[in-house]
């Protein structure tokens, strides 16, 4: 029973990896851009606010990735270097604690922004297989269904 429900993951997996290396081979020049820029299928097909929110999702994750998971990811290696270390500051009588690399933030951060990458991954491989999807659908000639459509359905 385990080996059959392995064996569908790992098929359903295979199938995921297959219809994207399809999309790249076979999908046009707007699928191939969906590649860099995560609306141009969508807006190609005039599906303008798929387009939108797929551009918004890919600015948001690289401005994460800038402005958050860079500050933690390159040093999960080592959890940071720099110890904790309280001097006593004769002018303000006062201890001082330096600017330390907190490991456990480092770490819960750089897992998190791995379960970000992660997720991104596979929408952004969904979206080049929809984009594929969209191009089939717009040469055989028949109907592309809008955004309130696609919410209804």
């Amino acid at each position: 029973m385990a080996d059959k429900k392995n064996k569908n993951v790992f098929s359903s997996i295979g199938k995921f990896f297959a219809e994207f290396a399809e999309a790249i081979v076979h999908g046009d020049i707007f699928v191939k851009l969906s590649l860099v820029w995560m609306g141009a299928g969508y807006a190609k097909r005039k599906q303008y606010i798929k387009a939108l929110l797929m551009t918004v999702l890919e600015i948001a994750v690289i401005a994460f990735t800038v402005s958050f998971a860079m500050k933690y990811v390159p040093k999960f290696g080592t959890l940071g270097t720099v110890k904790m270390e309280k001097v006593f500051n004769v002018s303000t009588m006062k201890s001082e604690i330096n600017d330390y690399d907190n490991s456990f933030k480092i770490l819960l951060f750089s897992l998190f922004s791995f379960v970000v990458w992660f997720a991104f991954a596979v929408v952004w491989i969904k979206n080049v297989v929809n984009a594929y999807r969209l191009q089939k659908l717009s040469e055989a000639g028949k109907h592309i269904a809008t955004f309130r459509e696609d919410l209804h359905s």
